[in-house]
């Protein structure tokens, strides 16, 4: 259902990348899940989890208590900032009013999720000038198992992707370092779910139930590792407390902010023995 604004075709097929993707994630973890959509890529994906002082100050959150649909949603955002931009955003559960105060002030093109309270609904309508999409989605419904595209006259029809992705699926592990500690199985549950919803080839580096790296819809696996890993290590540098002393104007805006940051971690203001040494000392939250 439609609760407000208008949808476009782009919006559309972002819409249910975001809903299938955050329903998928919360039913498999049993928390709140978010995702964030951009041009039918995830952008970024992630569960409930409380957050630390280093995100809260790497992402100017204020210190209240965030509820939590709200810090999957600012964690699924952190993932990739930029990416995020003007994202379409999917949650696995009702939207509250927490959740919504977070949203109301990221530049989003729309939002999905099952229901909405009547004060998250008010405060989401005033985006965009009361243009923001809202869509209301069936917790209930089941896609059919099979797909059908329509393409330049052809009309193609393939079964759904329907696979588990279960703690069984990495018993078989055909890398040299065989031997995976069950600390980081839900890492990868969650990192092959991000892969598994992203264009191929796509590959997607997860930490404490969040994607901070996603490659997808590359033409070679190593440009898709090249990229999910470039953007995790950068995920990663942005929450050393040298990052927080980047100075801006006054008057910026939080999006000037954030990019005056990714400005002082990737272009020359740092060499490589500053930023090897960034690396080391970064912050990393532990699993969850």
């Amino acid at each position: 259902r439609v609760l407000n604004g208008t949808l476009g075709f782009i919006n559309t097929l972002d819409a249910l990348k975001a809903w299938y993707l955050a329903r998928e994630l919360g039913c498999v973890f049993g928390r709140a899940a978010a995702a964030s959509i951009k041009h039918v890529h995830p952008a970024g994906a992630a569960i409930a989890a409380s957050l630390d002082a280093a995100f809260r100050r790497a992402h100017l959150l204020a210190d209240e208590d965030w509820s939590p649909l709200a810090t999957a949603y600012a964690r699924a955002r952190a993932g990739d900032r930029v990416a995020s931009f003007g994202d379409f955003i999917g949650l696995s559960e009702q939207v509250d009013a927490s959740c919504a105060r977070l949203i109301a002030r990221e530049v989003s093109n729309g939002i999905v999720a099952p229901s909405y309270t009547p004060e998250a609904l008010q405060i989401l309508r005033g985006k965009k000038g009361g243009r923001y999409v809202i869509l209301q989605a069936d917790a209930n419904y089941k896609p059919p198992l099979t797909e059908v595209r329509a393409e330049g006259g052809v009309t193609l029809r393939q079964a759904r992707n329907t696979a588990e992705i279960t703690p069984e699926l990495f018993q078989r592990v055909v890398t040299e370092q065989a031997r995976l500690g069950s600390e980081l199985i839900p890492d990868l549950m969650l990192a092959t779910i991000v892969a598994k919803h992203a264009p191929s080839n796509a590959v997607c580096v997860a930490h404490a139930g969040q994607a901070i790296g996603i490659g997808g819809g590359q033409q070679a696996r190593i440009y898709a590792t090249s990229l999910a890993c470039a953007k995790a290590d950068l995920w990663r540098l942005q929450l050393h407390p040298l990052a927080s002393e980047v100075t801006v104007s006054g008057t910026a805006t939080r999006t000037a902010r954030f990019n005056a940051v990714r400005q002082w971690l990737t272009w020359d203001e740092l060499d490589d023995f500053d930023r090897e040494r960034l690396r080391d000392s970064a912050q990393f939250p532990p699993p969850l």
